[in-house]
């Protein structure tokens, strides 16, 4: 059996196929840009995920047959649809801050919001995506008939059914931890009609089977089932064999995302608390909200684009960046200390400052505000014995040694580096039989994978050490 993984991100889409055991048979990519309009407005057209299913289906079955479609993505971007599954306008995206006036509307409720959902309000989560979408002044997004996630979209044009598993329901603040049905009092708050959500069902589900309208427009077999693995960031911890609390992941991609696995659904700690693509888990996670597409900016903005030249050049550059400081708050400061307005700022400029110290200071920067987040979870969890990490930064050697001696941690990254595109396939696996458990299929998926390993050099530890504590001070004085 064939399994396509589909792994819808921020800026672009992948599809990789896996045969049943676990074995990589093909990968295609797919470029999804995004639209921005000062820094309130980021939209995504829709459509752009359907042409890039269509691209990668159609190369993927030039040389193979696919017997099972397994989709993840990205998890707070919203899509007004009507009736009959087409969209009302562009895909509003997680970094879109047009629902801001909402979460500061809501702060007074902000103790039962946490308490109820897992989060504080804030403009990332969905439901006040939803509630700016569903209540703005002439709006075409007023009429929709359904408020769905990127997943909901595409499995319901393959499926004709539309639901939405719990790993997504948990990214909206409408949906309740302990009894994993949309809570009406939170909807209320939000002033949201429950009508216009789907309902809600156990990732790794099998939604429905690819119909004729599937094969029409995507040009996939009949009759296959498609499921729903959960997540982009909760199939990454499975990817990375994320089971239990002893490891941590951190998934440096657009953003950074740092993710513990638990049995309970705490929500009396600054973390935020989601559902797991595993069954009967949940994840504390922290998030850094711009990662590579702050590096990519500081690189792009000196011209810089060969990575292997790029990742050379901040190696010849010492650690601390000739004394540059980032703050990587490019699009505000993620779930440590909420806050959407902050913005980035470079400290400790001086004439001896060059293009390598600002490369290298974002880098840094990104790191240290990770380790703040990754400090957070160790106040709960205890010590982890190592951090595994993945996503589009980390193919940067010199990016993953910082981590390593930031976080004084045992750093481990794998030479195949789509653990959420793996994460699906696992979740994948387990709901159609062909293994009995999720390590069973991890283990065998990585079986023949090279695993890489980073250990901290400690004579850096004083440096980082100074540089997060000056941060700090920068950021609460930002904050005043």
């Amino acid at each position: 059996m064939n399994i396509l993984t589909l792994d819808y991100g921020t800026s672009s889409m992948r599809g990789i196929l896996f045969d049943e055991k676990g074995t990589v048979v093909n990968i295609v990519n797919f470029i999804t840009p995004l639209t921005r309009n000062n820094n309130q407005i980021v939209e995504q057209d829709a459509t752009v995920w359907i042409r890039g299913t269509i691209y990668i289906i159609k190369r993927i079955s030039e040389k193979n047959q696919i017997h099972a479609i397994s989709i993840t993505a990205f998890r707070s971007a919203i899509i007004a649809i009507d009736e009959d599954g087409r969209e009302l306008g562009p895909c509003i995206m997680w970094q879109d801050k047009r629902n801001a006036n909402i979460c500061k509307k809501l702060e007074k409720y902000a103790e039962t919001i946490k308490r109820l959902s897992g989060a504080l309000p804030n403009t990332v989560f969905w439901g006040s995506r939803m509630s700016w979408m569903a209540n703005e002044k002439d709006s075409p997004f007023r009429h929709a008939n359904k408020y769905v996630t990127v997943a909901e979209y595409i499995i319901g044009l393959m499926t004709g059914i539309y639901k939405t598993d719990y790993t997504y329901g948990s990214r909206s603040n409408l949906m309740n931890l302990a009894t994993l049905q949309w809570d009406k009092n939170l909807c209320d708050l939000f002033n949201i009609d429950i009508s216009r959500l789907s309902n809600l069902i156990l990732p790794g589900s099998i939604v429905g089977y690819t119909n004729k309208k599937a094969k029409d427009i995507f040009g996939c077999p009949l009759n296959i089932p498609v499921i729903t693995a959960g997540g982009d960031q909760q199939c990454s911890a499975v990817g990375l064999g994320i089971f239990d609390d002893s490891c941590l992941e951190v998934n440096s991609g657009t953003g950074s995302f740092v993710i513990a696995q638990c049995s309970y659904p705490y929500t009396n700690n600054d973390a935020i608390c989601n559902v797991s693509a595993i069954n009967g888990f949940y994840i504390l996670e922290n998030n850094v909200m711009t990662s590579a597409a702050a590096f990519d900016w500081i690189c792009g903005l000196f011209g810089e684009s060969n990575f292997a030249d790029i990742d050379k050049m901040i190696f010849e550059t010492q650690a601390g960046s000739n004394g540059l400081i980032c703050l990587p708050f490019f699009h505000g400061i993620g779930s440590r200390k909420r806050n959407a307005n902050l913005h980035a700022a470079f400290l400790e400029i001086s004439l001896n400052t060059t293009k390598k110290d600002f490369i290298r200071s974002v880098m840094e920067g990104i790191v240290i505000e990770i380790s703040k987040n990754i400090k957070s979870l160790t106040n709960i969890f205890g010590d982890f014995k190592e951090i595994r990490v993945s996503g589009g930064l980390t193919k940067s050697y010199v990016f993953n040694q910082i981590q390593a001696d930031v976080y004084g941690k045992r750093i481990v990254t794998y030479k195949n580096e789509q653990s959420t595109a793996i994460g699906a396939f696992v979740i994948a696996a387990k709901t159609l039989g062909i293994v009995s458990d999720y390590k069973d299929a991890f283990n065998q998926v990585r079986a023949s994978d090279q695993k890489v390993v980073y250990n901290p050099n400690t004579e850096y530890s004083d440096i980082y050490q100074k540089i997060a504590m000056q941060s700090e001070e920068y950021l609460n004085n930002m904050r005043k």
